[in-house]
């Protein structure tokens, strides 16, 4: 098949790596399973994302960008046929007739977005426009039925040849790799104290260092701010008036500034974020590999915050790693939980399922064959597509399992 993907394709590089990875476990697995993977020419699908605030730039980026895009898919289309639009869109990329005029001409069209539990509503105006969307959250199906919006229920998933390792010399610590956010600090400043050898990588956990004194630096940075300060009151007053000055003041609550004075005296256990194969190498030869699945909304008290799986479950797993991640409900669809992988629901059980895995070599040991096993038959990104194909009745030419 000819397959039309939108995802975030840019030259440039100001969002980094969140948005750029999506491309690379989108399309080798495609192009894997036989298909052409055809892509948008002139158009930067990573911009809105950076301009999210900016109203008039996004009404005029969203007129150009619809226009290009339809006009692009149609001649494409016309020349060599196109089986299927796949894209990763936000509202803020297309206006809703654009996704509509390419269905008109006969090309059935998905849309993926993983943040929906958070973000529906950087989505909504568009899942009614589309022949199906992939919703990898269960509890967000209720969201794209009250749109009468067609989508099917599917984990996400990733491409088994960016992460898939195996562990060379052990390193005896616990390691959590992600960005700060002040729920993920609250939740660490009360495992630190248990003297847990645990590490912390990621973005904005330490001082980024002195800015250079450029001109052009300084500028960058200017700009930089500006738009952070659009963003964030833009930010202040839609959760207030979806959600109240209350939750509002909730959300206040959880912001990583205010959370990071938690840590303080544990600095020496923080690092900055690390490139891919070093992530790789700390994922998998950490002898714990810890995920927090919680995250802010203002809709969720901070005692009982939203919990939802999230990427690095499939991750993990499928890097080999001994692997410990917080509870919810869609785990018990993903994995064999105490087999494949091991949870915690609460501080106590962090440490008390991480002291244990730390002192049992062979617990460690299956976990990791059983979770990289259980990810490589059932959540890479052949596997969505084969569902997503059958779906929609296009044809299936994925290979056989890949070897485990």
């Amino acid at each position: 098949m000819n397959i039309f993907l939108c995802c975030f394709q840019s030259e440039r590089d100001y969002l980094g790596a969140p948005y750029k990875h999506w491309r690379e476990n989108f399309k080798p697995p495609l192009e894997a399973m036989g298909h052409r993977v055809l892509e948008p020419k002139g158009l930067d699908l990573a911009a809105p994302l950076a301009h999210a605030s900016e109203s008039r730039w996004i009404r005029r980026y969203r007129e150009v960008t619809s226009e290009n895009l339809v006009r692009q898919v149609k001649e494409t289309h016309r020349r060599q046929g196109i089986d299927l639009f796949l894209s990763y869109f936000y509202s803020v990329h297309v206006f809703p007739d654009a996704i509509s005029e390419i269905g008109r001409v006969g090309i059935p069209t998905v849309n993926f977005f993983c943040d929906n539990m958070r973000e529906f509503h950087s989505v909504a105006e568009l899942v009614d426009r589309y022949t199906l969307n992939w919703v990898p959250e269960k509890e967000a199906c209720e969201l794209y039925q009250r749109r009468g919006a067609a989508h099917v229920s599917l984990p996400m998933a990733v491409n088994a040849d960016l992460y898939r390792t195996s562990p060379a010399e052990e390193i005896p610590q616990v390691t959590f790799i992600g960005s700060v956010d002040g729920l993920r600090t609250r939740l660490l400043a009360e495992v630190f104290p248990s003297g847990l050898p645990l590490k912390v990588y990621g973005g904005n956990w330490v001082s980024q260092g002195p800015a250079t004194s450029s001109r052009q630096s300084i500028s960058s940075s200017v700009k930089r701010i500006i738009r952070r300060r659009r963003k964030s009151l833009s930010q202040h007053w839609q959760r207030t008036r979806h959600y109240g000055l209350s939750a509002e003041l909730r959300q206040l609550a959880t912001r990583p500034n205010l959370g990071t004075e938690l840590l303080r005296g544990f600095q020496n256990s923080l690092n900055a974020g690390v490139p891919h194969e070093e992530m790789l190498r700390l994922a998998t030869d950490s002898a714990v590999l810890l995920g927090i699945n919680r995250c802010p909304h203002p809709g969720y008290p901070l005692d009982a915050p939203l919990v939802y799986s999230r990427l690095r479950d499939i991750e993990g797993p499928m890097m080999g790693a001994c692997y410990l991640t917080e509870y919810c409900a869609d785990l018990d669809d993903m994995y064999e939980v105490g087999k494949e992988i091991a949870v915690y629901r609460n501080v106590e059980e962090l440490v008390s399922e991480a002291r244990r895995l730390l002192q049992d070599e062979e617990a460690r040991g299956k976990l990791r064959r059983l979770g990289q096993r259980a990810a490589l038959s059932r959540h890479t990104m052949e596997r969505r597509f084969e569902v997503i194909f059958r779906t929609l009745g296009l044809p299936d030419k994925a290979p056989s399992a890949r070897k485990q």
